[in-house]
Parts: C-alpha cells; structure tokens; sequence
C-alpha cells in the first residue's frame, strides 16, 4: 500500500527530478508534510520535519526546487541552532553531515529565532 506522504513525494519528484537526493534521508526520521499545490495540483515546495528522539531539537527542511532550499535546526523555544541555504545539493549534503543533538559537536548556541514551521520555514 502506498502512504499519501510518499504519493506526495513522487509527484514531486516527476516536477523535480534532483529532488532524488532526497532519498538518502529515508530511513533516518524524516516525515513529510502535505506540500502547498499550485492552480493545476502540482507541488510548489516540500517540507520535512525530523523530530529526534527524547530530545526538544527538531529539524527542518524546505525544498522550492534544484537551486533553492533550506535547513534548519531548532530547539524547542524557538531558538535557531543551525542554518543552510543554498542548491538542494548542498543543504542536503549539510543536513547528513549534520551531527545528532547529543554529539558533542552538535550546534547548541542560539544564533537567532528560528521561523514557523512550515509556514515560513
């Protein structure tokens, strides 16, 4: 059976055939939200969420297309611990760099107020 998140994704993926890096983030806690849809039903961006496990960090990413995306890590007040912008690529190539909240060299200063997630992420 196929889950609605991953009909989502695939409908993407036809728009956006680089968005196949993507895939190198199932399997490690990414969920999906329902992207936003133009007049004709395609997607215009993706959201991804990564709540890690007992710890209030979350993650964040938006895609919009090849050349434009963002990642961000939170913590539970709000407070923005970590940002890429940037080519899909190269976010992407970030956020699997991107140490767990309890590595010791994970981001933990605050560095500015993270935005709403997904509205304006």
């Amino acid at each position: 059976m196929i889950k609605a998140d991953e009909l989502d994704l695939r409908a993407a993926l036809r728009r956006w055939p680089a968005l196949l890096s993507l895939l190198e983030l199932r399997g490690s806690g990414w969920r999906w939200m329902p992207p936003p849809l133009d007049d004709d039903g395609s997607p215009v961006e993706l959201h991804g969420l990564r709540l890690w496990p007992a710890s209030p960090i979350v993650d964040a990413l938006r895609v919009r297309n090849d050349t434009d995306a963002r990642a961000i890590r939170m913590d539970d007040e709000g407070g923005l611990l970590w940002q890429r912008d940037g080519d899909l690529v190269a976010v992407l190539d970030a956020v699997v760099g991107l140490p767990p909240p309890w590595h010791r060299h994970a981001p933990r200063l605050v560095i500015g107020s993270a935005p709403d997630v997904p509205a304006r992420l």
